[in-house]
């Protein structure tokens, strides 16, 4: 049986209290609604009533599958989208940065020849990603055929372990948001650039902060910074930041 690439569900316990959160809502609301129909059937709170009850039920339960589908087809359109930005030589050496079950990391190394390497760093939250894992992460590039193009590593964006100018891309995608201070998260965009060569390009899409990363970006003098409209590929949309160092 020919096995497939799964890269996960984003935000699983999000898109859970959702669905548990509209049957539980939806369910008040419909009660009210039963018992203004038995006791006030020409109350004028009638077709409000009604209206909330199912309105919950449609906007949750349509939030929950949009995040569903986002996480199954949108990211990998995303994903595509996103490495466009880059003229691919085969050559680099690359950093994806919060790699995940590979999804960024495997569409890199699919545009890499043996010269090149992408290297994956992840402190695996099962929080943020379903069944995150290095061991998922590699299962899914052998079954794409390019695991000898890949090194996956436990990491942390905020102390990166490799010297200064050592890749020529790097890649991060829905990973800075989820630091809480914006001191760290200056300190995590910081690193990129640190290990980011000159000519080097750094791919950022995040779906909140993504303003806050451009106006950091803007104080350094040798960088030139191009910031995308909302991408709705994936849900909540995101933002790409195309960053230069010159």
């Amino acid at each position: 049986m020919k096995k497939y690439t799964d890269y996960g569900i984003d935000a699983p316990g999000i898109i859970k209290k959702l669905m548990i959160a509209s049957i539980v809502l939806s369910g008040a609301y419909f009660l009210i609604f039963y018992k203004l129909y038995i006791f006030f059937s020409y109350s004028w709170l009638l077709p409000w009533a009604y209206f909330v009850s199912i309105s919950t039920f449609i906007s949750m339960i349509g939030t929950s599958l949009m995040m569903l589908w986002s996480s199954k087809v949108g990211k990998l359109w995303q994903r595509d989208r996103l490495l466009s930005q880059i003229s691919w030589q085969g050559n680099e050496k690359v950093l994806d940065v919060g790699c995940g079950r590979g999804l960024l990391l495997i569409g890199v190394a699919k545009k890499l020849n043996l010269d090149g390497k992408a290297i994956g760093i992840d402190t695996w939250n099962q929080e943020d990603l379903k069944n995150n894992s290095a061991q998922a992460t590699y299962d899914n590039a052998k079954i794409e055929g390019i695991e000898n193009r890949i090194e996956i590593q436990t990491g942390d964006v905020q102390q990166l372990s490799f010297v200064n100018d050592s890749f020529d891309v790097i890649v991060s995608s829905l990973v800075i948001h989820n630091i809480k201070t914006k001191k760290n998260r200056d300190l995590a965009l910081n690193e990129m650039l640190r290990v980011l060569k000159p000519n080097g390009t750094l791919l950022l899409q995040d779906i909140f902060y993504t303003k806050e990363y451009f106006q950091y970006f803007q104080q350094h003098k040798n960088l030139q910074i191009t910031i995308s409209n909302l991408q709705w590929y994936i849900f909540p949309p995101v933002r790409m930041l195309i960053v230069k160092k010159i």
